[in-house]
């Protein structure tokens, strides 16, 4: 019996020294639990890119949040005109960025995409567009209402005489046709432009201070302008003076 009692002390005694201790303290793993910091901006939004926030663990760094920020919006400078419209051609305005440079174009339909529109208003000849001086009028053929004509907005008088020039007027300054003692003699066009094509003319010259006689046009001596320029067209204006006006000669181009 002693035998027995001193084994079972010796196993025991093993038991405890062996496979019963408990393991050091170093060698049990640990759970971690974070810490969050405070929400923090990494990356500053500009008006190209996004931002970016988040939020880490303060003991171990680990990220446990992350949340973007929009976009600012773009400081535009208004929109400047780069390239004037023709007849094939668009007329574009372009604004751009101070900060990130983006550019953004408005594009205006051409004059002939414009004419061609149902809501455009036309005379009966269709209108005439003169883009160096940005004159665009509806044009009507005219004999003895031509000052009623003229005295409508938007709506200028088409004379057609077998023995004189043809002439294309319109009398006040809201007609815009004011701008006309700006043409550039040589170079300025004018198109009429109609459901039958289109005509195209260029200035050969620019007459500031002739006198309109009511049956004729006159130079300030008096000369017929009507006789210097037989076969051609002209297109004038009166002046603000309320006595001359000012008449601009164009012969068609084909």
């Amino acid at each position: 019996m002693g035998k027995i009692l001193a084994f079972i002390a010796a196993v025991f005694t093993l038991f405890n020294s062996i496979g019963g201790r408990s393991l050091p303290e170093s060698r049990v793993e640990k759970v971690h639990v974070h810490s969050p910091g405070v929400l923090i901006n990494v990356r500053e939004p500009t008006c190209s890119k996004t931002g970016l926030s988040e939020v880490r663990c303060i003991e171990c760094g680990e990220i446990l949040e992350q949340e973007a920020i929009p976009e600012y919006e773009h400081t535009f400078s208004g929109y400047v005109l780069i390239q004037k419209a023709t007849l094939d051609t668009d007329e574009i305005y372009r604004d751009y960025c101070t900060v990130c440079g983006e550019v953004r174009d408005e594009t205006v339909k051409t004059y002939e995409q414009k004419i061609g529109e149902e809501q455009a208003v036309r005379g009966n000849l269709g209108r005439l567009l003169i883009p160096d001086v940005e004159i665009d009028v509806a044009l009507f053929s005219a004999y003895s209402n031509a000052q009623q004509i003229v005295d409508n907005y938007d709506s200028a008088a088409y004379l057609d005489w077998d023995d004189k020039p043809d002439v294309m007027i319109a009398d006040h300054d809201f007609q815009g046709f004011t701008m006309i003692r700006y043409v550039d003699v040589g170079s300025t066009e004018a198109y009429i432009v109609s459901s039958n094509g289109t005509r195209t003319f260029r200035c050969i010259d620019l007459i500031p201070n002739a006198i309109n006689t009511l049956s004729d046009l006159v130079y300030p001596d008096m000369t017929s302008v009507f006789d210097a320029y037989t076969g051609k067209y002209l297109m004038y204006t009166c002046n603000g003076d309320g006595q001359s006006v000012t008449i601009t000669v164009w012969e068609e181009v084909f």
